[in-house]
């Protein structure tokens, strides 16, 4: 049982900056324009990062028009009926590899959006 608590802190413990010209995806990777090209990077050989990001938000507008004249018929001051409810679920997978010295591959996929409920590489 106690080997099944430690297992995320151990495999959490595997992942390094090991990849050459990585830009972060979380806090450390704000108003980073372009990734860093520093040279200090020594090979070692494959490397592969998996990482994911996962949102579900939930919306509850209300809105009103009390000085529309016509607020209860047909016309244009009618105001559409609002449900509370949750937005659709916004997910990213990212894949990063150092293939070789010098090669690195990038592949952000953006599993669904507000408006692309297909997924999008």
């Amino acid at each position: 049982m106690i080997g099944l608590l430690a297992l995320p802190f151990a495999s959490f413990a595997q992942f390094s900056d090991s990849i050459a010209n990585f830009r972060h995806y979380d806090q450390r990777g704000i108003n980073v324009f372009e990734t860093p090209k520093q040279n200090n990077y020594v090979y070692t050989g494959l490397k592969v990062k998996l990482g994911a990001g996962f949102t579900q938000q939930f919306q509850s507008l209300k809105h009103e028009n009390p000085t529309a004249v016509n607020n209860t018929g047909t016309g244009a001051n009618r105001l559409f009926p609002l449900t509370p409810g949750f937005m659709t679920a916004q997910a990213n997978l990212y894949l990063d590899v150092q293939l070789a010295d010098g090669i690195t591959l990038n592949v952000s996929n953006y599993m669904s959006s507000r408006h692309h409920n297909e997924f999008w590489v």
